[in-house]
């Protein structure tokens, strides 16, 4: 419960606008949070020990990369809609996980092309 907790209030600071007085408060939940997920004590291991989880592991940092992107791309394309909240939401969300699918399905070759030539690099020094 203690993780969970911990976890939920980082999450509400970062997606509200609450003031920066919480910020110290969100980092030591954080670091208690944290220290909590990594111990394997907590069912938290059994939750998310899966396929699915870890997609979403991979997937985190292609969307982190295109979220900006995603935004700024909304922005052009619907000027005049900024001002509805959830449709704003919604298609930045929706944008943003399906260019980062994308981005990650795309960098997927290109991490094994620079993997394997680092491989022959590294076994052209040992000759």
């Amino acid at each position: 419960a203690i993780e969970i907790a911990c976890f939920s209030f980082s999450l509400y600071f970062v997606v509200s606008r609450e003031k920066s007085k919480y910020a110290a408060l969100v980092i030591i939940a954080l670091f208690v949070g944290v220290i909590l997920a990594f111990s394997d004590l907590t069912y938290g291991k059994k939750l998310f020990n899966n396929r699915f989880a870890y997609f979403l592991g991979k997937l985190s940092m292609p969307v982190y990369m295109i979220q900006s992107f995603a935004r700024n791309s909304y922005q052009i394309l619907f000027p005049n809609m900024v001002s509805n909240k959830a449709f704003t939401v919604t298609v930045i969300t929706a944008g943003t996980v399906i260019l980062g699918i994308g981005l990650m399905y795309i960098s997927i070759p290109i991490d094994r092309l620079i993997m394997k030539k680092l491989k022959q690099l590294g076994n052209a020094r040992d000759i």
